[in-house]
């Protein structure tokens, strides 16, 4: 028991931590727990759709304009996988090495 009369409520998850005291500071607590998550999955689609576009730029890529297409391409599956979070990324091609690993 803490001073308010209640238990205490405390979460701690990657970068987020919260405490809550009492039935409204729980549920207020929830609640930015929901909204986190909710937050997660609208990065996720936006990554999914940003990968799906690149992916389009790839295939279609104009005749005469295939450099450019691939640059744009590259450059949005690379911010795809930084919006999910992937924070180590390699690849390489003929003439061009990627690699984001440090250390």
């Amino acid at each position: 028991m803490d001073d308010f009369g209640g238990n205490p409520m405390d979460i701690r998850e990657g970068g987020f931590g919260g405490r809550a005291v009492g039935e409204m500071g729980v549920q207020e607590l929830a609640r930015l727990v929901a909204e986190r998550e909710r937050t997660r999955r609208l990065l996720v689609l936006s990554a999914v759709a940003m990968f799906l576009v690149a992916v389009l730029v790839l295939v279609f890529a104009p005749e005469g304009r295939q450099n450019i297409s691939y640059l744009l391409g590259s450059v949005l599956i690379i911010f795809s996988l930084g919006a999910i979070g992937a924070s180590k990324f390699s690849a390489k091609f003929r003439d061009l090495s990627i690699d984001t690993n440090k250390g």
